[in-house]
């Protein structure tokens, strides 16, 4: 992924590394497309539509959650899920960084 690459030389690469594994996965075992048509079916032939969808219904639980616990505690799980935690920015790479030509 050329994204990514573009970090590897960088102190975020071990949290760049770990986002993109959290995306892989989420990506597999993600809804097909037929889950978000059968949403949007719903709201077409309503007579009353909702004012949102969440597709699939598992993920309404997860944000229901997010809606109940408190924002830092929440804030605190997605940082430790995506690995943007002190000792995920590896002191090599900044000893790398600093020691490069021309710095």
């Amino acid at each position: 992924m050329a994204e990514v690459d573009k970090f590897r030389q960088s102190p975020y690469a071990p949290v760049m590394d770990r986002a993109n594994r959290v995306r892989h996965r989420f990506e597999s075992t993600g809804a097909g497309p037929h889950v978000v048509v059968r949403a949007i079916e719903a709201a077409i032939t309503r007579t009353r539509p909702r004012t949102r969808y969440v597709t699939p219904f598992s993920v309404y639980f997860v944000l229901a959650l997010f809606r109940i616990l408190p924002t830092g505690l929440v804030d605190r799980m997605l940082r430790g899920l995506f690995g943007l935690v002190p000792r995920a920015f590896a002191p090599s790479a900044k000893r790398e960084l600093l020691t490069e030509p021309g710095r």
